[in-house]
Order: C-alpha cells, then sequence, then structure tokens
C-alpha cells in the first residue's frame, strides 16, 4: 500500500496510460535450441536465394521486352509526324506560289495603266494635270479605308474587353474585384478560418495540411500527419493537448468536425468511420497535472458500408445527418444519432471530390470532378451544373475546395463559391429553371455562372474561408493565402 498522495496519483496515472503489468510472467526456464533445426534453416534460406535470383533475371527480360516496344512504338510515331509535316510543307509552298501569281498580275495590270496615262499626259499638258488629280484621289481613297477598318478592329477589341468586365456586374455591383497577397506558409494550406479577438477586430488562423481548425476559438487543431498513424490535439504553441493511439487499422485519410466543436468524424484505410464526441475536461486541482488532457475524446460509434477509401466528408448537427463519398463514386447519407445509411444518392460520372452540407436548409451540394449537383435530404436532384452531359465535362479541371452563402435574408437563392485544381475560382447562383417545354431530365433549379477568376496562380485552390460581411474571400493557392474583395449586392 502507498501512502504518500504524490506518488499514489503517479502510480495510477501510469497504469491508466499503459496498464498494470504482473511481477512474474514465467516460472521456468526457456528450453535450449537444436543444431538440427539451425542447418535446416540454413538450407531453406539458400533455396530462397536461389528463387529470388530467378525472379530478378525474369524481370529484366520483361524490362528489356517492354523498352523495345517503347522503342518501336516511337520510331511509328515519328514516321507519322514526318508524313504529315511533309504534306504541310507542300500545301504551304503552293499557297506561296498562288499568292505570288496574283500579285504578279495585278502589278502588270498597274504598269499597263500607267503606261496608257503617260501617253495622254504626253499629248497635252492640260491632260497631265487632271492625270496627276486623279492620282491624288485614289490615293487619299485607299488611306481612308485602311483607316476605316483599323478603327472597326479597334472596336470590337474594346467590345470584347467591356463584355468580359460587364460579366460581373450583376453580383459585383459594378466594382473590380481586386487581389491581396497576405502571407506564406512552408507547406501546403489545409484549412482557413476566421478568430474573433475583439468585437471589432478578427484574425485570420489557417493551418497546414491533415490538420483541422477546432471551433469556435479556433485556438487548437487537430493533426493525423505522424507516421504512427495517431491522432493528437495541439494548441497554437504546438503543445500537445491529447494523443489517440491507432484510432484505425491504417492510415487516415479524411477527417471533419462539426460547426460547434463537439463531434469528430474521421475515416481511414480500414473503411471504417468513427464518430468521436470531444467535451472539456473538469478543472484539475493539483498543479502537477494541469498540463495534461484538457479535453477528453470518447468513441461514440463505428460505422460500416464503404468498399473502398473514403475521400470527403461533411457533419451537420442541426439536421443529425453526415454525408461520406469514396473513390468508386458512391455516396451516403447518415444518421448521426443511429449511425446508419439513411439513403445513397444517385450516381455520378467521376470520383467525388467535395461534398458540401447547407447548414442553412439542408441541401446537399456534391461535386465529382467538375459536376456539380445539388439535392434534398430525401435524396431529390434539384440541380446540376451545365456541364451535365458526358462531352462537356473535363477530365483535368476539378472543384477541390467550395463555400455556401445566401443571397438574402429569405434564404432560398444561395451562392456557391468553388475553387478549382487550376487555380480557379469561379461563382455560381441557383435560379429557377424556366424552359417551357420540359424533360424528365430537368430539374426545378440549374446553376448560372456569374463571375469566373483567371488563374490565380500556380496549384489548386485548397481552402476558402467567406467573411460575414460577405466583402473578403480568403483562399490558398500552394504555400501562399490570399483574399479577394468582393462587395455583393443583396
Amino acid at each position: 500500500m502507498v501512502n504518500h498522495s504524490a506518488i499514489k496519483l503517479a502510480f495510477l496515472d501510469q497504469i491508466e496510460g499503459f496498464g498494470q503489468c504482473p511481477t512474474q510472467l514465467f516460472f521456468q526456464p526457456h528450453p535450449v535450441k537444436n543444431n538440427i533445426r539451425s542447418v535446416q534453416v540454413k538450407s531453406e534460406n539458400n533455396n530462397h536465394h536461389e528463387k529470388n535470383l530467378h525472379k530478378k533475371e525474369d524481370k529484366k527480360k520483361e524490362i528489356t521486352h517492354k523498352i523495345i516496344k517503347q522503342k518501336e512504338e516511337e520510331q511509328k510515331k515519328r514516321q507519322a509526324n514526318e508524313k504529315i509535316n511533309t504534306k504541310k510543307d507542300s500545301i504551304k509552298k503552293n499557297e506561296q506560289q498562288q499568292s505570288k501569281n496574283e500579285e504578279n498580275e495585278i502589278n502588270e495590270e498597274n504598269k499597263k495603266g500607267k503606261e496608257v496615262e503617260e501617253e495622254k499626259a504626253e499629248k497635252g499638258g492640260v491632260e497631265k494635270e487632271g492625270v496627276e488629280k486623279e492620282r491624288v484621289e485614289r490615293e487619299e481613297v485607299e488611306k481612308e479605308e485602311v483607316k476605316k477598318q483599323g478603327r472597326k478592329k479597334e472596336k470590337k477589341k474594346i467590345k470584347k474587353e467591356n463584355d468580359e468586365k460587364d460579366k460581373g456586374k450583376i453580383f459585383l455591383n459594378c466594382h473590380k474585384i481586386e487581389t491581396n497577397f497576405l502571407f506564406s506558409i512552408k507547406h501546403g494550406i489545409g484549412d482557413i478560418q476566421i478568430q474573433k479577438e475583439d468585437n471589432k477586430n478578427e484574425k485570420i488562423v489557417c493551418v497546414q495540411k491533415k490538420r483541422l481548425l477546432i471551433p469556435l476559438e479556433y485556438n487548437k487543431f487537430i493533426d493525423w500527419s505522424f507516421p504512427d498513424n495517431s491522432l493528437r490535439v495541439l494548441n497554437n504553441n504546438l503543445k500537445l493537448i491529447l494523443i489517440k493511439e491507432k484510432p484505425h487499422y491504417g492510415k487516415i485519410s479524411v477527417s471533419t468536425i462539426s460547426s460547434n466543436g463537439k463531434y469528430l468524424l474521421t475515416a481511414g484505410h480500414d473503411l471504417i468511420i468513427n464518430i468521436w464526441k470531444l467535451t472539456p475536461r473538469k478543472k484539475i486541482q493539483n498543479e502537477n497535472l494541469k498540463h495534461r488532457k484538457k479535453i477528453k475524446q470518447k468513441l461514440i460509434e463505428r460505422c460500416y458500408g464503404h468498399q473502398s477509401i473514403i475521400k470527403t466528408m461533411d457533419i451537420s448537427i442541426i439536421y443529425s445527418i453526415f454525408i461520406s463519398g469514396d473513390q468508386e463514386k458512391n455516396c451516403f447519407l447518415w444518421d448521426l444519432q443511429k449511425a446508419r445509411i439513411i439513403r445513397k444518392l444517385g450516381t455520378f460520372q467521376s470520383q467525388l471530390t467535395k461534398i458540401q452540407i447547407n447548414q442553412y436548409n439542408g441541401d446537399i451540394f456534391t461535386c465529382a470532378g467538375k459536376e456539380m449537383k445539388l439535392w434534398t435530404i430525401n435524396g431529390k436532384l434539384i440541380a446540376h451544373s451545365p456541364s451535365y452531359s458526358k462531352n462537356n465535362i473535363s477530365q483535368t479541371e476539378k472543384i477541390i475546395s467550395s463555400v455556401i452563402c445566401p443571397v438574402d435574408h429569405l434564404k432560398i437563392y444561395f451562392y456557391f463559391i468553388t475553387g478549382y485544381n487550376t487555380g480557379k475560382i469561379k461563382f455560381w447562383k441557383n435560379i429557377k429553371n424556366k424552359r417551357k417545354k420540359k424533360s424528365n431530365n430537368d430539374t426545378i433549379y440549374q446553376f448560372k455562372l456569374i463571375w469566373s477568376s483567371q488563374n490565380l496562380g500556380k496549384g489548386p485552390v485548397t481552402a476558402l474561408c467567406l467573411t460575414k460581411d460577405k466583402k473578403k474571400l480568403y483562399y490558398s493557392i500552394g504555400n501562399k493565402v490570399s483574399y479577394l474583395s468582393i462587395p455583393m449586392t443583396n
């Protein structure tokens, strides 16, 4: 028995973290190894070595065979390109010859005209003056025609520039968008949030990839980037607050957190979704243990249903649901309290890259590559993007990040801001479908493109954050954080 209070607390803390071990496990010594077994092991090792040598030789043969095939294909491509180039050269030569012949014909006609005029001018001095006047008039007419053509081209360019500027006037109230650089981080950025210091002042907080800020204060974050596949909660000063070792049987692929910071979802390569509950611990009276766990993490439920690695998730406490999407184009809607699948959403043409739940009305916004769709909680398709057909979807452009905000206080129409892997940001709005002849594929709403930016940088737009007054949109490309000034209209 331990009577001292400090030593007793130390023992209890050690038992809680590592468990209690017995004093003695074995009562007899281990048996001695046999020499015959060691000889057998050596012979087996030699056989294994010979097999590995044969495998290496087979691999070398396969590699040489592949290299030969690649060279043959390259030669065929070169021959085809040479034929195409020869055809192009012959066509260019023919065009040049035709243009030269036409020029020669024009020059001959001009010479004949000049000779006729000179003959008339020789007959009398009066006739010469008339010929000179005609020449001057012709030259002036030609100059005016050239000037008119140049003016028309300039007007067309000015119209195009004005049309590009006028595209965003509906959304931006005739203001220009301005990009401003703030700061950069060594590694890629995964999450951006706005932290309130006072009632007036605001502070931007961002973390690296495989990290997630905890609301509402945003002074702590969750990290799952460690090689031991552990889940840790750290402070802004990088002090460890909580650690969970091996929460999944493998690496953690995605994690999301609720808007109030109480529920955490993690998904791993074991195809399981874990639901955690984060609660603050009571105040510790002992001064020696005050630096220990300030947050309590409890596993509520494990969810099974996916057959491939989960890539995106989102949660809504208001409607008590969460949604998940995997590599095999499957999207499931779950009940948060019962931890069961409610329904599966419709088919998608490519892999899901971003999923978000509208916290205002419970609609589900899904992005599969460049394709956008809007669903109700009941699984009904409300709206889809203009690139709904297979032919229009480009395989290179993909949506990675998104933000949803209401247009007015009625919260019927919303702005959908999307960030792409090409460094572009686009603003969409859901409007009613006004087609008179509606087919079975038509929906109630459709997405309308209001404004599209150029390539803002080299790399994808990994995170987006919009202020409450809807005047600034913070975004991250690579290691840099910048913002757009966007005065929206109600």
